[in-house]
This record gives structure tokens, sequence and C-alpha cells, in this order.
């Protein structure tokens, strides 16, 4: 864990220092006003806490993305996303983002370090 006034949350020793921000969401939810059907979706706010700012470029490696309700996290590198990112509760139906699809290994060879 890192103190507040860094612009990531943990770091990861790989050989390499890897920078992770982590985004968490408590539980899934029906989107408003969304074309998506009425299947829950974990929604992922991907600019600075209590605001619309993007975070600077370079300034992290990944995003950890957490399920806090069923402890499931999806990594991905920041050129994988736009503002929000939205993820399907397991077991939901085929199509759109699933955790699983994000593993820790993927993104580390996305970054040309596996």
């Amino acid at each position: 864990m890192t103190d507040q006034n860094f612009s990531y949350d943990v770091a990861v020793d790989l050989g390499q220092l890897i920078r992770i921000q982590v985004k968490s969401t408590r539980e899934a939810r029906i989107p408003v006003g969304r074309q998506l059907g009425q299947v829950p979706l974990y929604k992922f706010q991907m600019t600075r806490p209590r605001g619309q700012r993007l975070y600077a470029k370079g300034t992290f490696e990944l995003y950890a993305l957490v399920a806090l309700d069923i402890h499931q996290i999806a990594y991905m590198p920041p050129s994988w996303h736009k503002t929000l990112v939205f993820i399907g509760v397991p077991g939901s139906r085929p199509g759109g983002k699933h955790f699983e699809d994000f593993p820790f290994a993927k993104a580390i060879a996305e970054l040309g370090l596996s």
C-alpha cells in the first residue's frame, strides 16, 4: 500500500516496479438509462476520486478493478479503458466483459513483462 499522496495505490515488484491504481465497487447494479438489459453489472469510474479528471498518462501501469462483494479482481492497462468500465456478474449471459477475462498474467503480458 502507498501513501495517499501517490498517484497509485499498490506496487508490485516483478523485477520491475508495477504501479497499480485500485478501483472498487461494493456490488453489481442494473445501470440506469442504459440499453444493456436488466442484467446487473459492476461499474467502475476510471477518473480520479470525486472528480472527472483523468489520471495523467504514465502515472501507473495497471488498474485493479475490485468487486468487493464477490472478491473478484480484473486487471487492465490504462490503454484498455475509457472513463467507465462495466463488468458482468460471474455466470451472467455470454458477451461483454467478465472478471475472468482480465487476469493479472494477461495484463502483465500486455506490458511486455511475461
